[in-house]
């Protein structure tokens, strides 16, 4: 198991307490205590230097939306006490080595936030925060891409249910219906017309 840069080794015994060697993502090593692991401890202290020295950085930016969206991308990645860090942090979502590198290297990669109505979304939201699986996206896109949405490929083209609905004129849920329920093909589902009620009548 790995808990934020902290790879248990070996367990140490003494003290009273289970405490681990374990070894940093840096190549340092730190004993823990067992019950602080991925609570107060994620690092053998680099990644507190290393905030601690973007904070004193000058980026000419830093009062940016933009630079408070890094900035807290990576509090609730690596820091338990930030009120989103359960829902990653705490489920293994990670930021790559870059964008942790500095604020820089994030906006080469991503450019200024478009809008106030902009904010980072990561497309796999099962994978980590690096540019080939983050845009900037409403909160409309936002919401399509959330982990219950089932993302479909159709003809090349690969988008969730919600969005298939909408560019093939169908009723809201009516896909979802067909292939979850109904256990249709995915070919049968999307290409299956829709009956108005006056078909219905004439077939009974």
């Amino acid at each position: 198991m790995k808990f934020g840069r902290l790879t248990p080794i070996s367990p140490v015994r003494g003290h009273g307490k289970l405490r681990w060697l374990c070894k940093c993502d840096c190549g340092n090593t730190k004993i823990v205590f067992s019950s602080d692991l991925g609570v107060n401890s994620n690092s053998c202290g680099c990644l507190r230097k290393e905030i601690t020295k973007a904070r004193r950085t000058t980026h000419g930016l830093s009062n940016t939306r933009t630079y408070t969206i890094w900035w807290d991308m990576k509090l609730r990645c690596y820091y338990p006490s930030s009120r989103h860090y359960y829902r990653y942090g705490m489920r293994g979502i990670k930021v790559c080595k870059r964008w942790m590198d500095g604020f820089q290297n994030f906006l080469d990669d991503m450019g200024e936030c478009p809008s106030s109505k902009h904010s980072l979304d990561r497309i796999n939201n099962e994978g980590n925060y690096t540019p080939e699986n983050c845009r900037w996206a409403t909160s409309q896109q936002q919401a399509q891409n959330t982990r219950t949405n089932h993302m479909i490929s159709w003809q090349g083209q690969t988008k969730c249910i919600a969005q298939w609905e909408r560019d093939l004129g169908f009723p809201s849920h009516c896909l979802q219906q067909r292939i979850s329920k109904r256990k249709w093909s995915i070919e049968k589902a999307f290409t299956t017309p829709i009956k108005t009620p006056c078909q219905k009548k004439l077939k009974s």
